[in-house]
């Protein structure tokens, strides 16, 4: 059965689709019974609770101050354990 739903007809779409469901209600039972068992599924094999957040703490340092000498700067560099001179 086809119904075109119009200004008016939307009530009685509702109700007889409300009434179709209490002349039936198993159709309520086969639509609502696979929904609880995959929540409670979910529910039983998510595993344990998260742990606590590990952003909560602020770890920020200060910035150091901005060091233009080039050969302080090099200094620095030249202590990495992978230090290529390409000079």
């Amino acid at each position: 059965m086809l119904f075109f739903i119009t200004g008016t007809d939307n009530m009685s779409l509702i109700g007889i689709t409300l009434g179709f469901f209490l002349e039936h209600p198993i159709v309520i039972v086969v639509l609502l019974l696979p929904c609880v068992f995959v929540f409670v599924l979910s529910r039983v094999f998510s595993g344990p609770e998260p742990g606590p957040n590990p952003f909560e703490e602020n770890v920020a340092r200060e910035a150091k101050p901005l060091v233009t000498d080039q050969a302080a700067r090099d200094k620095v560099i030249k202590q990495g354990k992978y230090h290529f001179n390409l000079v």
